[in-house]
């Protein structure tokens, strides 16, 4: 494998991640908005969407 092939895989493996990482956080934040929390409140709280140390720019 050369080169530009390999760095071609890492970008595209790295945009599919970053569209994932988006899609988690968006669908965190569409729980997070459908509810209102209340400290007292019983039952599962969401999951925490990770983000990405370091988002490409491109």
């Amino acid at each position: 494998m050369n080169i530009s092939d390999t760095n071609f895989l890492i970008d595209s493996i790295n945009g599919a991640v970053e569209m994932l990482v988006a899609l988690n956080q968006d669908i965190e934040q569409k729980v997070w908005d459908s509810f209102e929390d209340h400290a007292g409140m019983s039952g599962e709280r969401s999951a925490t969407a990770h983000p990405l140390a370091e988002p490409s720019n491109t």
